[in-house]
């Protein structure tokens, strides 16, 4: 599981607020705009160690965003995280043009870190789904059952952590020991169903408590 993204500290200036504010009345969902927000933080507070004036996004220059490519490649972040903060910079150029703020797309000629792509998707083993689900069952304050049986349900349908949390009763298909769930506006906000042979019998089964030494 992807490790939570920490927010870098600095304040928003206003034509950033004014750019997350046009994707969201471009129906992006709520957490792609808070992706686009977090990278052009990450770049803002880059940019603060070499420049103390504030950007102005009429000031952007092609020099600072190789600069801000190499830095990131050589602090060794993978290439498809440096790619997708080019990205969020390549949409906020385009959003500026099309505002007026800016005269010419200054991350045309930026090119993206080339990438090996792995074909084959690297999965949980059969040891950390265990582990996993271990630790769900261990859960406090009551919510063991409930969150055993939400991680189940993404191991066994591969729903994602979003599309779990927006799931209704109505969502949920119960047959014979099977049953099916919807997922609605999940990603693309694409609706599909997804076979979920587990839910039927999770509603009903007993958590697995873990086994504690006996001191």
């Amino acid at each position: 599981m992807r490790p939570r993204q920490t927010t870098p500290s600095i304040d928003d200036p206003p034509w950033l607020s004014s750019f997350i504010e046009s994707l969201s009345r471009a129906d992006l969902s709520p957490a792609t705009c808070r992706g686009y927000r977090y990278d052009l933080r990450h770049f803002l507070t880059w940019r603060a160690t070499i420049h103390s004036a504030p950007l102005e996004v009429e000031a952007l220059t092609e020099i600072d965003l190789i600069t801000y490519r190499q830095a990131m490649i050589t602090a060794g972040l993978r290439p498809a995280t440096v790619n997708r903060r080019l990205d969020a910079l390549r949409r906020l150029c385009r959003w500026a043009q099309d505002s007026r703020t800016l005269n010419r797309d200054v991350t045309r000629d930026i090119r993206p870190v080339r990438m090996v792509r792995n074909r084959q998707p690297v999965g949980l083993t059969d040891a950390e789904v265990h582990a996993l689900l271990r630790a769900a069952g261990a859960s406090t304050h009551g919510l063991a059952r409930r969150n055993y049986a939400l991680v189940q349900l993404m191991v066994q349908a591969g729903l994602r952590v979003g599309e779990v949390s927006t799931l209704h009763l109505s969502d949920v298909v119960l047959r014979d020991r099977t049953g099916s769930v919807r997922v609605r506006a999940g990603k693309g906000l694409k609706d599909r169903e997804c076979a979920a042979p587990c839910v039927g019998i999770l509603i009903c089964a007993p958590v697995p408590v873990p086994r504690t030494r006996c001191s």
